[in-house]
């Protein structure tokens, strides 16, 4: 059994996990540091003051991109973009990223880009 710690949404243009700034790269960095402050804002919010978690969790992500990029090679693939959320959550919702031990990540479309977020916590029977 799991017990959701924190659920939140945020009206924000999904963008993949940058590692480097190689100039052939498709996402610009100042966007990439821009949808990092951005999620993390909203990751503190919905926080309400709590210590990040130490323990195991599982993080479960719904990313909407705009129909306009469907096909299109600047889109992003899901695992990087839960790279991007893992990083930006990081020292906010938990104090290293290698206390994720189960990701769900759902790639859809819609007129509204956006990224859904659930974060719980998992017990000792949950452990994968």
């Amino acid at each position: 059994m799991s017990l959701t710690i924190i659920n939140f949404s945020a009206q924000i243009t999904p963008v993949p996990f940058m590692r480097a700034i190689p100039a052939k790269h498709v996402v610009n960095p100042k966007c990439y540091r821009h949808f990092k402050d951005v999620l993390g804002w909203h990751a503190k919010q919905a926080m309400h003051g709590q210590e990040p978690f130490d323990g195991l969790l599982r993080l479960s992500c719904h990313f909407f991109k705009n129909y306009q990029n469907i096909g299109s090679q600047g889109y992003g693939d899901v695992d990087n973009f839960c790279k991007a959320v893992m990083d930006a959550l990081q020292d906010i919702c938990y104090l290293n990223d290698a206390q994720i031990a189960e990701i769900h990540a759902f790639k859809h479309y819609d007129r509204k880009p956006h990224i859904e977020i659930v974060l719980e916590v998992l017990s000792c029977t949950d452990n994968p």
